[in-house]
C-alpha cells in the first residue's frame, strides 16, 4: 500500500509538471522568402511591430552566391542568403542594391503562467549591417566589410507578446561607404522557445526518487524474509 501510495504520488508530480509546460514554444526563424524587403530608404518605424510593410517586395530567397548557408554559418541550417531584388533580377548575387532594409513579423502568445523562454540567434551579413529585434538595436556591425563574421545574438529581453519584428537594414561594403563589392546578402538563423521550469524538474525528480526509494525498500523487504 505505501509503495502504491509512492507511485501515485510520483505520478502527480509528473501530471504537474506536464501541466507547467502548456503551450510550449519553439519557432524557427531563419532568412527566407517569407521577409520583406526594400531598397528605398523607409520612414521611421520601420524595424517596430505595427509598421506597414505591405508595399514592400518580398526578399528574393535563395539570392545567388558562390557559397552556402551552411559553410558561412559553420553548419547545417536551413536559412537562405536573402537580399533586395528588383527586376531585372541579378543573375549571378552581384548586382543587387548597395542597401537594404528587410524584416520579418512573426507573433508570440505569453500568458502570466508561461514558461521562461529565450531567443537567440546566428547572423552575418555581407557587408555591414545593424540588427533591431522590436525597434531596439542589438547589433551594429561597422567592420567595413569582412562578410565572414559570424555573430551570436541573445535577444530574449526584448520579445513581447503580440506582434514580434526582427529586421535587417544591410549595406554592402562599408557603413559609410556603401559600394557593390561583388556580392551582397543577409544570413539569420535563429530560435525563440520555452525552457523547461527549474521549480517542475525538480518536483519530478523527486517523485521518481521517491518512487525509485519505494521499490528498493520493497526489495530489501522481500530479501529479509
Amino acid at each position: 500500500m505505501k509503495s502504491r501510495t509512492l507511485i501515485l504520488a510520483a505520478a502527480s508530480i509528473l501530471a504537474l509538471g506536464q501541466a507547467a509546460q502548456a503551450a510550449p514554444i519553439n519557432l524557427h526563424i531563419v532568412t527566407d522568402g517569407n521577409w520583406r524587403s526594400t531598397d528605398v530608404a523607409p520612414s521611421s518605424g520601420w524595424n517596430d511591430a505595427g509598421f506597414n510593410d505591405s508595399t514592400w517586395r518580398y526578399a528574393r530567397a535563395p539570392y545567388p552566391n558562390p557559397s552556402t548557408p551552411a559553410t558561412i554559418l559553420g553548419g547545417p541550417t536551413s536559412a537562405q542568403f536573402i537580399w533586395d531584388d528588383a527586376p531585372p533580377l541579378s543573375p549571378d548575387g552581384g548586382g543587387g542594391p548597395d542597401e537594404v532594409w528587410l524584416r520579418y513579423s512573426f507573433t508570440l502568445a505569453f500568458a502570466p503562467d508561461s514558461l521562461p523562454y529565450l531567443g537567440q540567434g546566428l547572423i552575418a551579413v555581407d557587408d555591414d549591417f545593424q540588427l533591431f529585434v522590436n525597434g531596439i538595436s542589438v547589433l551594429l556591425n561597422t567592420d567595413g566589410g569582412f562578410a565572414t563574421n559570424v555573430y551570436a545574438v541573445d535577444f530574449t529581453s526584448l520579445l513581447q507578446s503580440g506582434e514580434n519584428v526582427i529586421a535587417i537594414h544591410g549595406r554592402d561594403g562599408s557603413w559609410f561607404n556603401p559600394s557593390d563589392r561583388s556580392y551582397q546578402w543577409a544570413l539569420f538563423d535563429g530560435v525563440v522557445r520555452t525552457v523547461p521550469e527549474p521549480a517542475s524538474v525538480v518536483l519530478f525528480g523527486a517523485g521518481l526518487l521517491g518512487l525509485l526509494a519505494a521499490r528498493r525498500a520493497r526489495r530489501e523487504g522481500v530479501a529479509a524474509r
